[in-house]
C-alpha cells in the first residue's frame, strides 16, 4: 500500500511538474488564427493570423489548383455567411462590411480604410490564374479584418472567390485554428 501510495504521489508531482512548464513554440494566447480550406473546385487553404500587437492580419494565401483562366483575375471576398451544408455559394450572403459600404462600391486599394472589410480583392489585388501544378502563393497584412467583436469578427464567415465575370467559383468556410 506504501509503494502504491509512494508511485501515485511521484506521478502527481511529476505531473504537477510539467504542466507548470512553458510550451516551446507556442503562439501569442492574445493571437487568433484562422483558416479557410478550399476542397472542391478550387483546392489550397487561405490563412489568418492576427499579428502579437493586434494591429493587423497577416493573410496567407496558398492555392494549388482551380485557377485556371489564364486571362483573367479572381476577385475574392470574405462573406457575411459561413457556406451551408448544400455547398450553395450563392446563400454566403454579402462582402463583410461593418463600416455599412455597399457590395459593388469601389475599392481604391490606396485608401483602404474606404473598402468594405471583407473585400480582400479590392485591398490587395486579385488572384490570377495559372497553370495547373504550380502553387499561387500571396502573403499581406491587413489591418481591417477584426477578430472579436460578433458583428465585425471574421469568424463563422466564408471566403468567396468569383470567376473574372464576378460570379462565384469557390467558397470555404473560415474556421478557429489551423487546417488539419
Amino acid at each position: 500500500m506504501n509503494m502504491l501510495l509512494s508511485i501515485l504521489v511521484l506521478l502527481l508531482s511529476s505531473t504537477l511538474l510539467t504542466s507548470s512548464l512553458p510550451v516551446p513554440d507556442s503562439p501569442n494566447p492574445s493571437t487568433h488564427i484562422a483558416y479557410a480550406q478550399f476542397t472542391g473546385v478550387v483546392t489550397g487553404t487561405i490563412n489568418f493570423r492576427e499579428d502579437g500587437s493586434q494591429t493587423f492580419t497577416n493573410v496567407i494565401v496558398q492555392l494549388y489548383s482551380g485557377l485556371t483562366n489564364l486571362t483573367g483575375q479572381y476577385a475574392y471576398h470574405i462573406h457575411q455567411y459561413p457556406v451551408p451544408n448544400s455547398g450553395d455559394c450563392n446563400l454566403t450572403g454579402g462582402h463583410l462590411s461593418p463600416s455599412g459600404y455597399p457590395d459593388g462600391a469601389p475599392c481604391d486599394p490606396n485608401i483602404p480604410n474606404l473598402c468594405q472589410e471583407g473585400d480582400l480583392s479590392g485591398k490587395h489585388g486579385k488572384l490570377p490564374g495559372f497553370p495547373s501544378g504550380q502553387i499561387l502563393y500571396r502573403q499581406y497584412q491587413d489591418p481591417y479584418l477584426k477578430w472579436v467583436n460578433p458583428t465585425d469578427t471574421i469568424f463563422g464567415r466564408s471566403v468567396v472567390i468569383h470567376y473574372p465575370n464576378g460570379t462565384r467559383y469557390a467558397c470555404a468556410n473560415i474556421y478557429a485554428g489551423y487546417p488539419e
